[in-house]
């Protein structure tokens, strides 16, 4: 194990609907240790943002999610969690296609040549005033070579960009050290390089691109995401905010 404590407490299942919510359940009755992961080789039910469902073959995927507790964070800093995740995936997917452009698409997929190749939910528990508790879910194509139609032209794995793709549990025990060590440094106060670095990473960061906003697409400007999670996109001189829910980007090739 390459990490201090992310990952030694490990509930393993062949299949689960969704691992988020098996982590949500067990919290309601028990207070695992923090950096417990729980994973499968195949989800059923699992969930995306905005009620996505993903999807994947049984065993040739990374699904998993990780127990937080995050009390050093105020509620209104826990977007830091999802940059410091979309980070660490992205760096991970780095580590084995050095070569190949792997940005973040706000909120926190994962883009390996403009295709989606992780996506990430993290579900957030406050008790009144304080976070108590943080559930990241995390999927990783790595095996996966053919998916259904409707997501075949927009969907990638490291299998299809490799040679010799590398197994499962490598790809997890490259991601859970990344992980490990971005959240001990946001522990400590680690927030400007973070900044920088998500920014530095940010698909269509400062570029003027669709935005589908209810039933309508916009050419805006992407300027940001600010400290609530929300994007930042100019429109004919006005800025304008949008959270999850009300806007995507639509990726460009």
């Amino acid at each position: 194990m390459l990490t201090q404590f992310f990952g030694h407490n490990r509930l393993s299942f062949e299949t689960l609907p969704s691992t988020n919510t098996y982590a949500l359940e067990l919290l309601a009755g028990e207070t695992p240790p923090e950096g417990t992961i729980v994973i499968t080789g195949h989800q059923t039910r699992g969930r995306g943002q905005k009620g996505n469902v993903w999807t994947g073959e049984q065993d040739k995927n990374l699904t998993f999610s990780l127990i937080l507790y995050p009390h050093f964070l105020q509620p209104r800093e826990l977007f830091l969690i999802s940059k410091m995740t979309a980070l660490a995936v992205r760096t991970t997917i780095a580590h084995f296609l050095p070569l190949q452009e792997t940005l973040i698409k706000w909120p926190n997929d994962i883009l390996l040549g403009r295709k989606k190749i992780s996506g990430i939910l993290i579900e957030n528990q406050l008790e009144g005033s304080h976070v108590r508790t943080v559930v990241i879910g995390i999927g990783l194509n790595v095996g996966q070579v053919e998916f259904p139609a409707e997501l075949s032209h927009k969907s990638v794995s490291l299998a299809m960009s490799m040679a010799a793709p590398p197994q499962v549990e490598t790809v997890l025990q490259v991601l859970l050290r990344q992980l490990e060590d971005r959240y001990i440094a946001l522990r400590s106060g680690y927030r400007d390089a973070l900044h920088r670095e998500y920014y530095e990473f940010l698909y269509a960061y400062g570029e003027l691109v669709p935005i589908k906003t209810g039933e309508e697409t916009l050419n805006m400007r992407v300027v940001g995401v600010d400290e609530y999670g929300r994007l930042a996109a100019e429109y004919e001189g006005s800025l304008r905010y949008f959270d999850i829910k009300e806007a995507g980007i639509q990726v460009q090739p």
